[in-house]
């Protein structure tokens, strides 16, 4: 394939990796109830969230959409451009616009999920339409791709 996108891919899993790994250690020392789903999510860039307590997160995963609830089955995906939805203990219900990325359920009630970029709904400045442009490559040119078409 192309070596430069074959670097590109292997710095952001990479990055990812780190940033894995980091938070998990820190939810193995964590007390919480098996009834709780805590939720990290994040960047390469930021930590939008670590290990907050939410009831719910819908995911866009390759397969399709999944929705994440506490003692949800161990899983392991890959996220697709698209809308995460987030449903806080009290009800409020947060999107975001989500790149690829990836996400892990765990045996001990953490989930992350870890795209290469996040838009929050409603974010102002150049990105308030709720669109990431993605550079990809298809015909051995860059292309710019919206998320969630």
């Amino acid at each position: 394939m192309f070596p430069i996108l074959r670097a590109l891919n292997a710095d952001l899993v990479s990055r990812l990796f780190i940033i894995s790994r980091a938070l998990t250690t820190e939810a193995a020392v964590s007390n919480h109830t098996p009834d709780e789903l805590l939720l990290t999510l994040a960047t390469p860039d930021e930590i939008i969230y670590n290990k907050h307590v939410v009831k719910q997160v819908d995911v866009p995963m390759k397969s399709s959409h999944v929705g994440i609830c506490a003692k949800h089955v161990p899983i392991i995906g890959r996220l697709i451009p698209g809308k995460l939805r987030v449903v806080h203990q009290q009800g409020k219900v947060e999107e975001f616009e989500v790149s690829e990325g990836t996400m892990s359920m765990n045996p001990d009630g953490t989930l992350q999920v870890l795209p290469a970029s996040v838009i929050r709904d409603g974010e102002e400045g150049d990105r308030r339409t709720g669109t990431i442009q993605l550079q990809k490559w298809e015909g051995g040119k860059p292309t710019k791709k919206k998320i969630g078409q």
